[in-house]
């Protein structure tokens, strides 16, 4: 595996009250595929799960239909400027599942400068998005906007971590697979019940 790395993108401790996810954002690299190497996540009185959450796809064992899939890995229709808070996209935007996107669904959109930015969808319009949280930065006409949805979508793989302990992933062959190349992703932990930390991940982008 490390022969194949081309960078490693880590992740430090990250903790939040029960009841709110734990997420850490990974941008897609192109002609690379997102590995997830090592995770440490310390639970309360209550058994999390740790969880990559990626768009609509065709591998993995996922097979959704043609209309989720492009309305999943959508694309701007227009160009968006920074401060706004909509993105028009060219199909109609779905989450992974196959349903309308909607209020709380994670996007992953690609900026002017090569960088990604993920946000969370308020409410939608036909092919108007809008989101919770303004642009950081501009968004052009053509641009790749992932609606990655929420963990229930079950576009995911997912880890058990156990109640009252610290729970260690790790394998340098990789934990989990994004089973697409060059698209983003979410690392969640659930954070269910009991207040959940993730001590810490380490993602790496593979030529393979």
């Amino acid at each position: 595996m490390l022969a194949n790395v081309q960078k490693l993108l880590p992740f430090g401790k990250k903790s939040i009250a029960f009841g709110t996810i734990i997420q850490h954002n990974v941008p897609g690299l192109t002609g690379f595929r997102a590995v997830m190497l090592r995770a440490l996540v310390t639970c309360a009185g209550t058994a999390h799960t740790l969880s990559m959450l990626y768009p609509a796809t065709t591998n993995g064992g996922h097979a959704p239909a043609a209309a989720t899939l492009a309305g999943s890995k959508n694309t701007a229709s227009v160009a968006a400027a920074a401060g706004d808070m909509i993105i028009n996209v060219t199909s109609a935007p779905t989450d992974p599942a196959g349903g309308a996107a909607a209020s709380g669904d994670v996007v992953a959109y690609e900026c002017t400068d090569g960088t990604w930015e993920f946000n969370e969808v308020d409410s939608l319009a036909a092919l108007a998005i809008t989101f919770k949280t303004a642009l950081a930065k501009a968004v052009a006409s053509g641009a790749k906007v992932r609606i990655i949805g929420v963990l229930a979508d079950g576009m995911c793989q997912s880890l058990p971590c156990a109640a009252s302990v610290t729970t260690e992933f790790e394998s340098e062959n990789g934990v989990i697979f994004h089973p697409d190349v060059g698209e983003p992703c979410v690392i969640q932990e659930n954070n269910a019940t009991a207040t959940g930390t993730i001590q810490q991940v380490n993602m790496a982008y593979i030529n393979k």
